[in-house]
């Protein structure tokens, strides 16, 4: 699924921090067997949710996680979740890419420092956003073009079999697409 955005990025920032609550509330009670918090990719990758204090800890004992990459903005962070010294007592390296809801997409570079964090993981690697449902998912999906060298499709396909409900915006799919010429 693609979807397009028409409005101004200043207002699409805007529009992000005032459904955030709204849509936070919804991706909680939307949680399912179909539809879990998060979802192990591959031996390496877990694509995610926001992940609350109680997960945080599942996540390092029960998945073994190591690192964890965040594109959420600043606001996102606030209440719910770890901070990076929280991370740390855990055991975990954090990785902040701030990155606007809805329409923004991690730039290459970006993508390319997400790439190399989860390379230099011990063990693994939480990717996450507010719902795991584009941002990171584009990261994920960026990760599996590189590492399988599978095609934008195949590693599309390939997220939405473990994880149904990712969705992207225009903006995630075309860097995705960007992301898949550059390594190919």
């Amino acid at each position: 699924m693609v979807f397009k955005f028409h409005l101004p990025l200043w207002s699409q920032a805007i529009i992000a921090r005032l459904a955030f609550y709204p849509t936070l509330v919804y991706g909680c009670l939307r949680t399912s067997p179909n539809r879990r918090w998060y979802d192990r990719i591959d031996n390496k990758v877990i694509l995610g949710a926001l992940p609350f204090y109680k997960t945080a800890k599942a996540l390092v004992s029960i998945e073994n996680i190591s690192a964890v990459i965040t594109l959420n903005e600043p606001y996102e962070l606030r209440y719910f979740c770890p901070k990076k010294t929280e991370w740390n007592l855990l055991g975990v390296q954090q990785l902040h890419i701030p990155t606007v809801e809805y329409s923004d997409a991690p730039s290459i570079s970006k993508i390319e420092s997400a790439l190399d964090f989860i390379n230099k993981s011990s063990s693994s690697v939480y990717v996450h956003c507010k719902a795991g449902r584009s941002r990171s998912a584009t990261v994920v999906v960026c990760y599996l073009i590189k590492q399988y060298k599978m095609s934008s499709d195949d590693a599309i396909q390939f997220v939405r079999e473990k994880r149904p409900h990712i969705a992207f915006s225009e903006t995630h799919y075309q860097r995705i697409l960007e992301f898949s010429s550059i390594v190919s």
